[in-house]
């Protein structure tokens, strides 16, 4: 009698059959592959079908692991589909049905630089019963707190290193990332709307429509984002009007200028560096005036003093950056651009035709001048063009990372750091560019499975401008000691010069910073009004200036 004939299963075959089969279940169980057989155009492994079913059948340690396996990857694909759901919701939506429910009517006031329209809606604050203001700058928020609190109106401050509480205040002045979504006001001026498109500040406004909650909001902004706004609006459901505002006293372009001794009182100078701005300063000293210096690296408080100077009379023009362009209601009578490129961080380029829109609006202030005027020593036609020019719409806003809940997801922070950056540009909006707090994820000086992820957050979202490595080393020094439960370290960056000066007023700032978030003692309270008045004294010594002036290494003249 012939002996039976063995049949063969491939392992495609078996897989169908016992799904969860791995390969490591394959090489462990089941006996030596007897042969191979062409499926599909591909050598697949078989095995004697009777043996093989009997063990993928019957072996209870094959049972029991094929099982924990099945378990485990069902456990992986809940995970995963929990972490996408997570992650879709990086989204507004969550923010507009939020927006949604609140009881709020806005009011867009539209206009260019110098209109009116902050002035405005600050006047329909001042008839509130209780408010706040929120806008971009320090300087911006003490101008408010100051003409409430002059006119008899409590106001408090509340910016990121200054607070400024005043018994029994219904109103706040405050930069809008400190705005609080909890109170309940009658009216809500939030300012510069516009600049809602800001790569990394944006998300604050875009925040700051959907949640400040107030009967009354007024909304001022430029006309270029006047569609974008209405369309968020509509999106939220929210009534709305919109009023719109003209410029208050015309701008002109003037005779372009041969030089410095075309400068008259009540001009303004611009230029693009620390550098230059003093170096003329100096030179205009030379020359008889007494010029207020205004730069972005200039502490907000010596900034201040110089507006104050100025305003005062006790100085006659100002030199400056483009610091100048947002917010500062000041008595310019022209502005003359000692130059129009800059350099933006990456490369030296031309200004755009919103930038010089910005810078230009500041002169000719209503109930002072009938007219304001802007002009240069080389680049009159240039300006003459940027100013003819439409505004393009502003298109996309920004939406900020949804940083409670990631805490509270427990998934690791450096994954949904990396999952918000990398997702796509959706619709007509934009994310809040989280770059900063990334890089500062990636040098974390702790453990950080074991450190609490407020505390992470915490330290990483701190303001620090991640391109100046002494504020990335200090930022690292601040944050062990956090971790080490120590006070935070006083900074020392020195205060012989300016740029010492500055260094130390930026570090002092993130040291306020930390003190709050922290809940840590702060040993200088007064170390920053020492800061103030070095830089005072630096921006009047003569022999400071004329080191400033060499350092530029090109004659007066050539600086236009």
């Amino acid at each position: 009698m012939s002996a039976k004939k063995k049949t063969f299963i491939t392992k495609t075959k078996l897989l169908k059959m016992f799904p969860g089969m791995t390969d490591y279940l394959f090489r462990t169980y089941l006996p030596p592959v007897l042969l191979f057989v062409r499926e599909n155009g591909k050598m697949i492994p078989a095995w004697d079908r009777e043996e093989a079913l009997e063990i993928c059948r019957n072996n209870k340690n094959l049972l029991e692991e094929r099982e924990k396996i099945r378990r485990d990857t069902q456990l992986n694909q809940d995970l995963q589909m929990a972490y996408q759901a997570f992650v879709s919701r990086f989204t507004p939506f969550e923010k507009f049905h939020y927006a949604e429910k609140l009881d709020r009517n806005f009011i867009l006031h539209v206009g260019p630089t110098n209109s009116g329209k902050t002035y405005t809606a600050l006047e329909a604050l001042k008839e509130a019963v209780s408010g706040v203001y929120l806008g971009p700058l320090r300087l911006m928020a003490l101008e408010v707190f100051d003409k409430l609190n002059t006119v008899d109106i409590p106001c408090s401050l509340l910016t990121g290193e200054e607070s400024i509480p005043i018994p029994c205040a219904d109103f706040v002045a405050s930069t809008v990332e400190m705005a609080d979504f909890q109170k309940l006001y009658d009216v809500a001026v939030i300012d510069e709307a516009q600049m809602i498109r800001d790569p990394r500040r944006g998300a604050h406004w875009f925040d700051a429509i959907c949640q400040i909650n107030a009967k009354t909001v007024h909304v001022c902004l430029a006309p270029e984002a006047e569609n974008l706004i209405v369309e968020l609006m509509k999106s939220i459901d929210a009534p709305y009007e919109i009023i719109y505002h003209k410029r208050l006293a015309p701008l002109f372009v003037g005779k372009q200028m041969a030089g410095f001794d075309d400068i008259l009182t009540g001009d303004a100078i611009i230029a693009f560096s620390r550098q230059k701005v003093l170096a003329i300063a100096a030179e205009m000293r030379t020359r008889g005036f007494s010029p207020a210096v205004i730069y972005g690296g200039l502490p907000p408080r010596s900034r201040r003093m110089e507006v104050e100077d100025y305003t005062a009379g006790r100085k006659n023009i100002i030199v400056a950056t483009d610091a100048i362009g947002m917010g500062l209601s000041l008595p310019i009578r022209r502005i003359v651009f000692a130059e129009v490129r800059k350099f933006d961080g990456q490369h030296r380029r031309a200004l755009t035709p919103p930038e010089i829109k910005q810078i230009a609006g500041r002169a000719g202030r209503f109930g002072i001048y009938d007219h304001g005027e802007v002009t240069s020593f080389k680049h009159n036609g240039y300006i003459s063009e940027a100013l003819r020019q439409e505004d393009l719409p502003i298109e996309k806003l920004r939406i900020s990372f949804p940083g409670d809940e990631a805490i509270a997801s427990g998934y690791p922070m450096t994954q949904l750091l990396e999952e918000w950056q990398k997702l796509p540009r959706a619709g007509w909006f934009e994310r809040e560019n989280m770059g900063n707090a990334y890089k500062l994820l990636k040098i974390f000086p702790g453990k950080q499975k074991r450190t609490d992820r407020q505390v992470i957050y915490k330290l990483i979202t701190c303001p620090v401008d991640t391109d100046r490595a002494y504020m990335v080393a200090y930022w690292k020094q601040c944050a062990e000691a956090v971790l080490a439960d120590m006070d935070i370290p006083v900074p020392n960056f020195g205060m012989k010069t300016l740029e010492n000066c500055e260094m130390q007023y930026r570090a002092l700032d993130l040291y306020k910073i930390m003190c709050v978030r922290f809940d840590k003692k702060n040993y200088c309270e007064n170390f920053q009004d020492e800061v103030i008045q070095r830089i005072s004294v630096l921006l009047q010594d003569a022999k400071n200036r004329l080191l400033l002036a060499e350092s530029l290494q090109q004659p007066a003249e050539d600086l236009v």
